[in-house]
């Protein structure tokens, strides 16, 4: 069972999870439960549905109260941790793992530093409430309380007992460029971007993974709320994505192909192998992004990641469309006179083909035979699952057949 905190960043339930999950998630005959997190996101839905969410209530004193979610997602656990739970029919789950990106992930970082102790303290057996938590692309912290002067979490990362997996895309680190002093109503100050070693013991399950090139969320995904639904719950209708051409290299830009989504499913897999046969994820603190450091504000150290001669990031778990590479990927968030992309949803540029050429000796049949070996070096590793590996071959095919090859030769 998937618990998600569903996302309220743009004032509605955005259900990231799902969107980049419910195929595998169906495949193994998982089960899914998406938890509106926030007070705006209740009142949307009433928006949304007045009749049928007429019983949703978010305030105390007569006013609106942020602070229910902890006990909210606390109760949820419980009632599924339940023999005689109605909330799956018949089913009850064998696992419960915690997931959510974003600020959802602010959100699982406020709950396992504020409250999971507490929850195992109340717990008869002294166990955590899940079994395992999936955070994505979340660096921060959350309110207790619709109370924003009010004290908030500062120490990240907590250790638990069971597995706790954090992802991160190349966006993440540069967060607290544009938020040191919080975001309104969302987060309070950020915590400068903090890596954290792996570790195996009985008290401290942990990985956290970098993936260069990605971006920090894809805006085209084939699960997302359509714009009528958005207007009608009282949000701004979705625009659609606009690409910008690169002032440094006059590379045209188009949607990112490299997403954390291939990632994700994998990481899903190692979470339950970890938590049910004891199997740990592989390594993330050997692979993570390769940066150059400045300190910054507050003497808070800043990073860049370094690049290669094409422009892409170097080091993190490495996708083979970054590895073997046929375009530059701009996962970065980037500001300014500058910016090539939307703030956090990146793009690609194609690479000459004058260059594609003079990385795979001009032929096609080589590049796909270095990007199969790498991909399936990712199934090897544990880092991708065998069927996006597979897709991604597909991909390769078709990306390839863009180029024209200096020996003539198409990809197949």
């Amino acid at each position: 069972m998937y618990i998600e905190i569903l996302n309220a960043s743009n004032s509605y339930d955005i259900e990231n999870t799902w969107r980049r999950s419910w195929q595998y998630m169906m495949s193994k005959g998982d089960a899914y439960i998406g938890i509106t997190s926030k007070a705006l996101t209740g009142n949307a839905l009433k928006k949304f549905d007045a009749t049928r969410y007429a019983d949703i209530n978010w305030q105390v004193g007569g006013k609106d109260e942020n602070g229910l979610f902890w006990d909210m997602l606390s109760q949820l656990g419980t009632q599924l941790r339940q023999s005689d739970a109605k909330i799956l029919g018949t089913l009850k789950p064998a696992y419960l793992y915690l997931t959510g990106e974003s600020q959802s992930g602010f959100y699982m970082n406020t709950y396992l530093t504020a409250f999971s102790d507490r929850i195992e303290k109340a717990r008869a057996d002294g166990q955590p409430l899940f079994d395992g938590y999936l955070n994505g692309v979340g660096p921060a912290f959350t309110f207790i309380n619709s109370d924003v002067t009010a004290r908030y979490p500062t120490k990240i990362y907590q250790p638990t007992k069971v597995p706790h997996i954090v992802y991160m895309s190349e966006n993440e680190n540069r967060m607290y460029d544009g938020a040191k002093d919080g975001i309104p109503g969302m987060a309070p100050p950020m915590v400068p971007y903090t890596r954290r070693a792996d570790s195996s013991t009985a008290t401290d399950k942990f990985r956290m993974y970098e993936f260069p090139g990605t971006p920090h969320t894809d805006p085209v995904t084939k699960i997302l709320p359509i714009n009528t639904e958005i207007v009608k719950a009282g949000g701004s209708a979705r625009k659609a994505k606009v690409y910008y051409l690169d002032p440094t290299t006059g590379i045209q830009q188009e949607h990112d192909d490299l997403q954390l989504t291939e990632f994700v499913h994998a990481m899903q897999e190692n979470i339950h192998s970890w938590a049910a046969n004891g199997t740990a994820a592989p390594a993330a603190a050997t692979k993570w992004m390769t940066y150059t450091t400045t300190i910054g504000a507050n003497n808070a150290t800043m990073y860049n990641p370094a690049r290669d001669v094409n422009g892409n990031a170097l080091g993190g778990v490495r996708s083979p469309l970054i590895d073997m590479p046929l375009y530059r990927f701009y996962g970065q968030m980037q500001t300014g006179a500058t910016t090539y992309a939307s703030s956090d949803a990146g793009s690609m540029g194609k690479l000459p083909d004058t260059t594609i050429n003079s990385l795979y000796s001009g032929s096609c049949n080589t590049y796909l035979s270095k990007f199969n070996t790498a991909a399936d070096a990712a199934v090897t590793g544990r880092y991708l699952v065998k069927s996006d590996a597979d897709n991604l071959k597909i991909w390769a095919v078709t990306k390839g057949n863009t180029v024209t090859w200096a020996d003539g030769k198409t990809c197949n």
